[in-house]
C-alpha cells in the first residue's frame, strides 16, 4: 500500500493553540517552506480558534492581540469554504474537521484530543498525533512522500 502524502493537512484547533502557547508556531512556517506542506483551515476553524483565544485560561498565554495569532495561522494556511456533510465524530463539534479534510483531499488530521485519535481512520483520513506527524516528517526524508 502507498504511503499516503503528507503535504495537504489539517490541524485540529487545540493542536495550534498548542503551538502558539508553547511558542512553536514558526515550525508552521519551517514545514511550508522546507517539506512543501499546504496546511488548511475553515472559518468554522478561524471561529473556533478565536473562541478558543478568547478563553480567560488561554488569553494568559498570549503576549500578542488575538487577531495577531489569528493572521498568522490564516497566512500560512489555505482557508478553504466547507460543505457540511460528515457526521460521525463523538464529539459534533468535530465534524467540520472531516468535512475539510474532504474538501482539500488531505490524507491526515493532526489533533490532540484523544476521542478523535482513537478513531485512529476515516476512510482516507489518518487521525494522528503531532508527535506522529513530526515523525512523519522526519522520516520523509528530502521531500514528501
Amino acid at each position: 500500500m502507498p504511503v499516503p502524502k503528507i503535504d495537504r493537512v489539517v490541524l485540529d484547533t487545540n493542536i495550534l493553540v498548542s503551538l502558539i502557547i508553547n511558542q512553536d508556531a514558526d515550525q508552521l512556517a519551517d514545514w511550508v517552506a522546507e517539506y512543501g506542506i499546504t496546511f488548511y483551515a475553515c472559518p468554522e476553524l478561524i471561529t473556533e480558534l478565536r473562541t478558543t483565544f478568547e478563553k480567560p485560561a488561554v488569553r494568559k498565554f498570549l503576549s500578542e492581540p488575538i487577531n495577531f495569532y489569528l493572521e498568522f495561522i490564516q497566512s500560512l494556511c489555505q482557508v478553504v469554504a466547507i460543505s457540511k456533510r460528515f457526521d460521525r465524530a463523538i464529539d459534533p463539534d468535530d465534524n467540520f474537521l472531516f468535512d475539510l479534510a474532504y474538501s482539500v483531499k488531505a490524507f491526515y488530521l493532526v489533533s490532540g484530543e484523544r476521542a478523535l485519535l482513537n478513531m485512529k481512520h476515516v476512510n482516507r483520513i489518518r487521525i494522528i498525533s503531532l508527535a506522529e506527524f513530526r515523525r512523519l516528517i522526519r522520516n520523509s526524508g528530502n521531500g514528501i512522500k
